[in-house]
């Protein structure tokens, strides 16, 4: 698969119209917080003054307007965005894709009206691949999105990955919103022609509405107990929802740190995430990846 240049890093330096100069933070640091330059010293005392490019999540303003969310799931407005731009190439990367990048997962729901529009775009992605060529890719998901994934045989939502490391954390949002009591690490078998982009963040591949999985396999499964040991707390003292994290999930260890809450475990002495394998999960999860992509090897040699 040929990923295309675009990275967070290009992002930030384009220029133009739909660069990050016309870019702004979506949700505000606060006054009394940490400046996030790491000077120990609080953001009114340090860098509140000076530009906070590095310190922000983006959303189109100039270009797009204030309400993205809107553009994001609003077919017309998309087509009119279309329509300024030279090519599809040039929509997807330019406007869509960050869009998505910053808004996209946290709304799939809202999304679902314009895939189609986005899944007719013609853009770079698998000239070196023949079509039947096929890739191994994953997704973490609520384990109702897994079944009903199955039951209509096509994705619900196109986002996936080709790097586990992007599925090992157990922040596990939907646990911990209370939205699940079940979350699944899938491993999916699709056809290249199904897939719309890479991109270099995360290792995201984008897929075109109505692809389908030639396979899936479960390779890990998350409870709410999986959670609560990682944190040190029962799962009700956990609960959070977005608008107390201030619209960010980015924000939530300094929700749980106002209640009380230790995060044993999740946070070492130092007050920086741990990267141990409390749980045993992480293991698990890489012993059975590895397994499946041994079993996919085997399956692709015979059937192709």
């Amino acid at each position: 698969m040929n990923r295309n240049s675009f990275n967070e890093q290009t992002l930030k330096n384009s220029k133009g119209p739909h660069g990050i100069s016309n870019y702004v933070r979506e949700t505000k640091i606060s006054r009394n917080e940490e400046c996030p330059c790491g000077s120990g010293k609080k953001f009114k005392k340090c860098c509140i003054n000076k530009q906070q490019d590095q310190m922000k999540e983006y959303i189109p303003v100039n270009t797009i307007g204030k309400k993205s969310l809107k553009v994001l799931t609003n077919k017309n407005k998309l087509q009119q965005l279309r329509n300024r731009c030279q090519s599809d190439q040039d929509f997807y990367e330019n406007i869509f894709f960050p869009i998505w990048f910053f808004l996209g997962n946290k709304h799939i729901k809202n999304f679902q009206n314009v895939w189609s529009f986005i899944s007719r775009l013609r853009i770079n992605q698998s000239e070196k691949y023949e079509d039947d060529a096929v890739i191994q890719l994953i997704r973490t998901m609520t384990n109702e999105e897994y079944q009903q994934m199955n039951v209509k045989g096509s994705i619900q939502a196109p986002s996936w990955t080709a790097d586990p490391n992007y599925v090992t954390n157990f922040k596990s949002f939907p646990i911990l919103t209370g939205s699940t009591e079940h979350v699944v690490i899938v491993m999916g078998l699709f056809y290249v022609k199904d897939i719309l982009h890479a991109h270099e963040i995360e290792s995201e591949y984008f897929l075109k509405k109505g692809a389908s999985p030639i396979s899936t396999s479960v390779l890990l499964n998350w409870y709410p107990e999986d959670i609560e040991q990682i944190y040190g707390t029962s799962i009700e003292n956990l609960y959070i929802t977005h608008e107390q994290c201030g619209n960010s999930f980015d924000n939530y260890l300094s929700v749980y740190k106002k209640r009380g809450i230790e995060l044993k475990g999740f946070i070492d002495n130092n007050g920086v995430s741990s990267t141990k394998d409390i749980t045993g999960k992480k293991t698990l999860f890489l012993s059975n990846y590895k397994d499946q992509i041994r079993a996919n090897k085997n399956w692709i040699e015979n059937y192709f």
